[in-house]
């Protein structure tokens, strides 16, 4: 059992097709060996706008990596628009974080670029949901500031940056317009923060350490967020759930997750 088939759990949104098609390799395990390869700063740009706020899945899972990385001894730097930061702040404690304006070219950022779960443009400049609604407007353009091409991506859906690595016939299927950005390693997940958590696994595996979240901290984040008006994307409510799953289910992949981590092997 790798990490990420405990992060992927069906083909609702295919996941588990495009899971298939990235390799018989872990994407997790080969995002955690370049992310500590990596010499220069780590950008990670996450938040997906919902309405007039963000949504959990992008942020929780960013701040658990941020930590790990840090407690690796790894510069990190959260980057989003400034309205998103100012509600995660709860979250983010003193992670140094980078604001962009949204809607508009930003001043260009220099680092190794992570996206997690942010919003790819595609060919023709749109920046759509996964409702096919253009948010443009909205939307940070992390294109503009770091580059079309990642380090690593984190998505679950299709539409995310860094999705242009996906395999084109993938996208023949479904009803997802490829996105423009690319990147070193793709890793997906049923919810973007738990593919997140598979690559903190994984790095936890890397240098025989336990860097995953304990549950009841990771589940504090997301009432953190929810509590500043930060939304479950699928119910677009702010309560301290990703994506329409049931609250608690973030703590049963934790718990997988840590399994795989202590076992042998």
């Amino acid at each position: 059992m790798l990490p990420d088939d405990l992060v992927v759990l069906d083909d609702t949104r295919g996941m588990r097709s495009l899971l298939a098609l990235l390799g018989p390799e872990s994407p997790a395990c080969r995002a955690a060996r370049v992310l500590l390869a990596a010499h220069e700063p780590l950008l990670l740009c996450t938040g997906f706008p919902v309405q007039d706020t963000s949504e959990t899945d992008g942020p929780a899972g960013t701040v658990a990596l941020a930590r790990a990385l840090r407690e690796l001894g790894r510069d990190v730097t959260v980057v989003s628009w400034a309205e998103a930061l100012a509600a995660w702040a709860p979250a983010l404690g003193a992670l140094p974080t980078r604001a962009l304006r949204r809607g508009r070219a930003p001043e260009r950022l220099s680092g190794a670029l992570v996206t997690v779960e942010a919003c790819g443009r595609t060919a023709t400049g749109a920046y759509l949901n996964v409702r096919g609604e253009d948010v443009r407007e909205r939307a940070p353009w992390f294109e503009d500031a770091v580059g079309t091409h990642a380090l690593v991506s984190f998505g679950d859906g299709g539409n995310e940056f860094g999705m242009g690595s996906a395999p084109s016939g993938w996208f023949e299927a479904r009803r997802v317009e490829k996105p423009a950005s690319t990147c070193d390693v793709l890793v997906v997940g049923q919810v973007s923060n738990w593919a997140v958590l598979a690559v903190v696994a994984a790095l936890g595996r890397v240098t025989d350490r336990d860097l995953l979240p304990l549950p009841d901290d990771y589940q504090a984040l997301l009432e953190a967020l929810a509590a500043n008006g930060v939304v479950d994307g699928v119910r677009r409510v702010a309560e301290p759930t990703e994506d329409g799953f049931e609250l608690g289910r973030a703590r049963a992949i934790l718990v997988a997750l840590r399994r795989w981590l202590s076992a042998p092997g």
